[in-house]
């Protein structure tokens, strides 16, 4: 009882000690900004060995030690070899915990974070050399990603073509909007759920909002979601933590908020990222699934740092140049005494000159220009123009939409390569979304057991040869399976257009049916059908020939060509070449005569009289029913 009571003790104690020493830290924290670098980063090394995974409670800083974590007291070590009770094996279990459908952010992120994130700002490329560079990107190798990160971030804010084309790389994909759609491989017993997924997806995403976490005023929807996920393709990641709104609308239904946190905010030192709920740790809690959005990229950044740093090298050597050499040396000439009066007012003369290009000297003093013997730029546009057409082929795939070239290799290139980043960008977007958000949205409804039916499909921009897909479209329509239904698939042909499917109360769109024109045009001449003629108005509404008639006259023609037929037989088994010679151009003579028989053949004629008076018929029948009634 005695040693409780003196644990309860110093716990209390402990209490009053941190009391007194917040008031302290606030006060060394509001002077932190007024530092110099090398002391931010002496303090930075001292805080990090007091705050990390072993060091002591800090309640201001929201950092909890391991041993008030319930674990055993370690030193702040990544714990590299060893089992990690604070870490749960994602490979074998599912890691769903109570905190999947959390309604409230991070306890650690509050204004008090990102305040203090926003006073320890600064300036990571600043006298940026390629050692610390490289340094900057082993770390970020290593898990630790605070420097390479704000590097990075502050390189894509101030590179002229990082700003270029960055933005069009992100925006590419959330530009044309999204649809909700249902998956085509499922039974017609599942077709109801799929539907009424389906709506629950598309009211999820509509009602969406995003945000950031060091600039709370940016605010949106789906759209700048998606944007904010393709930073994945600059940093390698781009995280959100997950705000789940259920029952927003009043009647049930389930929306999120996704926040948007700076990669330095996290660490992957185990492989998986971890989140650091304070400026001053270094290694991160665990992240559950359901509570953050987490998108992983190509991380261009990497070698865009390195591109960035030889572009400023190479401007700062041209600046260099251009200060020494770009205005002329200035040479005066004199016969007068040094340090004499003339010898003096020349000089002054000159020091004007160089300033004014003007002055005034005797005969005897003479001024002359001194000019580097160089010409040219010395390379300095051309390496210019490489480093940022190698950034521009990095981000778009190809340099034609922003850089021209004599010798490009034509715009359907460029527009193929721009077509494959935005199919697979807008791709690795959705299975994001469908893993990372859809998944546990529809759990949240239908339970962890219920198939998922419905996804998110992103529009991309629609290819140049549509006219192809109209012309094949159209040939396969009409084709039918053995049911008899049509083998083209009504959703996913309106997906290949980047068209939704119409919902159940929706007015469908028609084909407009031309009507029929009969009677006169306001000439007073007969409206002619299509596919009619008035070359003999006695047969204007004469028909074109019926099967039955087109059989009749193809047999009587065939009549004629029988003998010829059976002569060509003949003669393709001669086989002396002469002789079969000469029988072939017998043929060939008896084929003018063959014009003339059919003229006078009566199957011919026969078959014509048939198809006139069967046209004739079906005219007058036609002109009855038009006749005005008396």
């Amino acid at each position: 009882m005695g040693k409780a009571k003196k644990v309860a003790d110093r716990k209390v104690l402990s209490r009053q000690k941190v009391a007194r020493l917040v008031p302290k830290l606030e006060g060394v924290l509001s002077a932190f900004g007024k530092l110099n670098r090398a002391e931010q980063r002496q303090f930075a090394n001292v805080a990090s060995s007091l705050f990390s995974d072993g060091g002591a409670t800090n309640p201001k800083l929201n950092n909890p030690s391991f041993w008030s974590r319930g674990g055993d007291q370690r030193t702040p070590t990544s714990g590299f070899g060893g089992p990690d009770p604070d870490q749960a094996d994602y490979f074998r279990r599912p890691r769903n915990g109570k905190g999947a459908y959390k309604d409230q952010p991070d306890d650690s992120l509050t204004p008090a974070r990102v305040t203090l994130s926003v006073r320890m700002r600064n300036n990571p490329i600043r006298g940026l050399t390629f050692e610390r560079l490289v340094g900057y990107l082993d770390q970020w190798r290593l898990g630790f990603f605070r420097m390479a990160g704000m590097a990075w971030d502050t390189m894509e804010r101030r590179d002229y073509q990082l700003q270029i084309v960055r933005p069009k790389r992100m925006k590419s994909v959330a530009r044309h909007g999204y649809d909700v759609l249902m998956r085509e491989d499922i039974d017609d017993s599942q077709k109801a759920l799929a539907q009424e997924q389906k709506d629950f997806l598309d009211d999820f995403y509509s009602n969406a909002t995003a945000t950031t976490a060091l600039n709370p005023d940016e605010e949106g929807g789906m759209s700048l979601l998606l944007r904010q996920m393709m930073d994945a393709v600059g940093k390698y990641y781009a995280v959100h933590e997950i705000v789940w709104q259920p029952d927003f609308d009043g009647v049930g239904g389930l929306t999120a908020k996704f926040i948007f946190c700076p990669v330095w905010w996290f660490e992957g030192t185990r492989g998986k990222l971890r989140f650091l709920p304070s400026e001053f740790q270094v290694y991160g809690n665990e992240m559950q699934p359901g509570e953050w959005l987490v998108t992983c990229g190509e991380g261009l950044m990497e070698a865009c740092s390195v591109l960035y740093l030889m572009k400023a090298m190479l401007l700062k050597a041209n600046l260099s140049f251009l200060d020494k050499f770009g205005m002329p040396g200035i040479h005066g000439e004199t016969d007068a005494a040094v340090n004499s009066p003339e010898w003096n007012n020349f000089v002054e003369a000159i020091g004007d000159f160089s300033q004014e290009w003007a002055t005034v000297t005797n005969r005897g003093a003479k001024i002359n220009l001194i000019e580097a013997k160089s010409s040219g730029d010395a390379g300095y546009e051309k390496l210019l123009e490489t480093f940022d057409r190698a950034i521009t082929q990095l981000w778009r795939g190809s340099d034609l939409s922003t850089k021209s070239s004599a010798h490009g290799a034509g715009a359907s290139l460029q527009q193929d390569e721009s077509e494959i980043l935005e199919t697979d960008d807008a791709k690795m977007l959705e299975e994001t979304l469908d893993s990372k958000v859809t998944k546990f949205a529809l759990a949240w409804k239908y339970g962890p057991d219920a198939p998922a039916l419905a996804y998110i499909k992103l529009r991309t921009t629609p290819r140049r040869n549509i006219q192809d897909d109209i012309a094949v479209d159209t040939f396969l329509s009409g084709f039918k399976d053995s049911e008899g239904k049509t083998i083209l698939g009504t959703e996913a042909t309106l997906e290949r257009y980047s068209r939704a499917m119409p919902k159940p109360t929706d007015d469908v769109l028609t084909m407009a049916t031309p009507p029929v024109q009969t009677g006169k045009g306001p000439d007073g001449k007969p409206i002619v059908p299509p596919g009619k003629t008035t070359a003999n108005p006695e047969f204007q509404n004469a028909d074109p020939l019926d099967a039955r008639s087109q059989e009749l006259l193809i047999e009587a023609i065939l009549s004629q060509f029988q003998s010829i037929n059976e002569r060509l037989d003949a003669a393709g088994k001669i086989t002396d070449a002469t002789l079969q010679k000469q029988t072939l151009a017998a043929i060939l003579a008896d084929l003018d005569k063959l014009e003339t028989n059919l003229h006078h053949d009566p199957a011919v004629a026969n078959a014509i009289y048939k198809i006139i008076s069967a046209n004739l018929a079906n005219g007058l029948a036609e002109e009855s029913e038009t006749a005005p009634q008396s």
